[in-house]
């Protein structure tokens, strides 16, 4: 992942819609094969999206984020686990 990429995902904003959280949910469904227990951090994240659910961006749903957006970030030089020599992200 480059430089640029990393602090994008650094700086990114918390959520006030569902429309700027559906944004950040698909860039780390993008990355999710490099996140370790994706599913499981996602959970909080997710289950804002379930039919008639109102939005409330609770403390869980804070914690799950910066989780999500770290792990994003702590490996700016992940390469594909087929053992590929150049960077993938």
């Amino acid at each position: 992942m480059d430089l640029g990429k990393v602090k994008a995902i650094q700086e990114w904003k918390t959520p006030k819609n569902v429309t700027e959280f559906r944004s950040f949910l698909g860039l780390a469904n993008y990355y999710r094969r490099f996140l370790e227990g994706f599913s499981r951090r996602a959970t909080p994240l997710t289950a804002l999206l379930k039919k008639g659910r109102d939005w409330n961006w609770s403390k869980e749903c804070q914690v799950a984020f910066d989780d999500l957006k770290q792990a994003m970030i702590s490996d700016p030089e992940q390469t594909c686990s087929s053992g590929c020599k150049s960077p993938l992200l």
